[in-house]
């Protein structure tokens, strides 16, 4: 996440839902990013596939149930 823009609002930077998401805060950007990364927009990469982070993450998740 960064705030490096014209305006100062945080954005997260690797989002690729439509539109320009910003956040008022570092704290709620980083809750929306944490967010973000588990839902589907954060799970692809683009191209239909899940991404090596998200594949490597959900084997460890199902290893240590």
């Amino acid at each position: 996440m960064s705030r490096n823009y014209p305006d100062g609002k945080w954005r997260i930077v690797c989002d690729k839902r439509p539109g320009d998401v910003t956040y008022r805060s570092r704290d709620e950007a980083a809750r929306a990013e944490r967010d973000y990364a588990a839902s589907p927009w954060g799970t692809y990469d683009g191209n239909g596939k899940v991404s090596e982070f998200q594949a490597k993450m959900a084997a460890l998740e199902s290893s240590s149930i």
